[in-house]
């Protein structure tokens, strides 16, 4: 990922650990609606390929609810 980001030219200079980040995110007034770990998302959408790919373990995902113009 890092190799990635940096070819675009963005760093990546910040790793939450899953918790952390949850944390993070209400704190600062974003309530998180879904957060899968790298298991989670491996049994949701990978279990049935034939190649065992699997999402390496430092992977996540975070949907968080960010509200516009909010009262």
């Amino acid at each position: 990922m890092a190799k990635f980001v940096a070819k675009k030219g963005e760093p990546l200079d910040t790793i939450f650990d899953p918790d952390q980040f949850n944390e993070f995110v209400e704190g600062c007034g974003c309530p998180v609606a879904e957060f899968l770990t790298s298991e989670d998302i491996n049994d949701r959408y990978l279990s049935d390929r034939k190649d065992d790919f699997k999402v390496p373990a430092v992977v996540a995902y975070c949907h968080a609810v960010v509200w516009m113009n909010r009262p």
